[in-house]
């Protein structure tokens, strides 16, 4: 009865460690993009939002040297092996046509890793967007400002109004980046990771007067918004956009954590287990 109970007890501090010790949660995930060979414009999240080209774009192999070399080549958070980004030369962009899984509500995240050569756009160059200008049709964008290298988000609540704001977090040209912005009922924590410094996770909470975002009819587009405008100049890789507002933990740049479960079991099981005595 005595190793019963014990054998019990033991069994129950496996499954508490294994699940202490557990991978975050999916992330409910609206598209993944992620550029690789065989898939260039696939959408990796099993919802079908396959990506259509509109100008000039192209496959861009990511080398051991040089622009893109920091970016992973096993994605952190998933363990999937990353080879192959998009290339942007400023004058082409990705589209997906308006669906019932980008009406996000309140909560939302973007994810990308990127690089750029230049901010070439008046006001600031798009890494991501659900933004169309005419008919009233913006909802969000991420972006990097020309003034100040800030990456930036915009969001609108009525379509029309559109609110940006920058983060204060900084970029630099020619180098690897992982940025992500999480919005959450009025507040948008942004993250953004300097692959090739490699310098700590940033992170900055900015305050927004809406709550919600716009039920747009405009296009998603990588590397553009508002009939392709805007356009991005250099590489752009794992697009991740999800309907909730991420924790640091879940994104894709977070590794996780190694299950520490069966190191400590087998001690704890042993000093819980009853010594048989020696027979004479």
């Amino acid at each position: 009865m005595l190793r019963f109970v014990v054998t019990t007890y033991a069994f129950a501090i496996l499954i508490g460690c294994l699940t202490l010790n557990a991978a975050p949660a999916a992330a409910d995930v609206v598209g993944y993009w992620r550029f690789e060979d065989g898939g260039f414009t696939a959408d990796s999240s099993g919802n079908g939002h396959a990506l259509s080209v509109g100008g000039s774009l192209s496959a861009y192999a990511l080398p051991a040297t040089g622009d893109g070399s920091d970016f992973p080549t096993v994605v952190p958070q998933t363990g999937q092996s990353n080879q192959q980004a998009a290339e942007f030369g400023g004058s082409g962009n990705f589209i997906v046509s308006d669906h019932a899984d980008f009406n996000v509500g309140s909560t939302f995240t973007i994810e990308a890793y990127f690089n750029y050569s230049t901010i070439s756009a008046t006001s600031s160059d798009m890494i991501a967007s659900q933004w169309e200008s005419s008919g009233n049709q913006r909802a969000w964008f991420m972006s990097l400002d020309n003034a100040t290298n800030n990456l930036r988000f915009a969001i609108s609540a009525n379509g029309s109004t559109a609110e940006a704001q920058n983060s204060g977090l900084v970029t630099e040209a020619d180098k690897d980046y992982y940025a992500a912005v999480a919005f959450n009922a009025g507040s948008a924590t942004f993250y953004l990771k300097n692959l090739t410094d490699g310098t700590p996770l940033q992170t900055a909470t900015i305050n927004y007067t809406a709550t919600s975002i716009f039920n747009s009819d405009a296009s998603f587009r990588i590397g553009a918004y508002s009939g392709a405008s805007n356009r991005f100049s250099g590489i752009i890789d794992e697009v991740r956009w999800a309907n909730e507002a991420l924790s640091p933990q879940t994104l894709l740049a977070t590794a996780v954590p190694e299950p520490a479960s069966l190191t400590l079991l087998v001690p704890m099981t042993a000093a819980l287990w009853p010594k048989r005595r020696r027979s004479h």
